[in-house]
């Protein structure tokens, strides 16, 4: 299994605690095959375009994969 980057698995769950408050946080692009985990779940899943993401949802991006996050519904503030 490739290794992955911690850093960026608790990074992303820290904005996405702080991102709690908003009305919704989407996926607004992807690049490659990007997972998953939904709170409360054990497994990964495929991560889709335009996927609400919530607080303590936890993504997994392999070395040339990358996700953007839409905090806002009109995208302006994105990750």
């Amino acid at each position: 299994m490739k290794r992955l980057s911690i850093v960026w698995i608790i990074a992303l769950t820290a904005l996405l605690s702080v991102a709690a408050w908003s009305d919704e946080v989407k996926v607004a692009g992807l690049k490659g095959l990007p997972k998953i985990m939904k709170s409360g779940l054990a497994e990964w899943q495929d991560l889709q375009p335009e996927a609400i993401v919530n607080s303590g949802d936890r993504i997994r991006t392999l070395k040339g994969e990358s996700v953007e996050i839409a905090f806002t519904q009109d995208m302006a503030n994105m990750v």
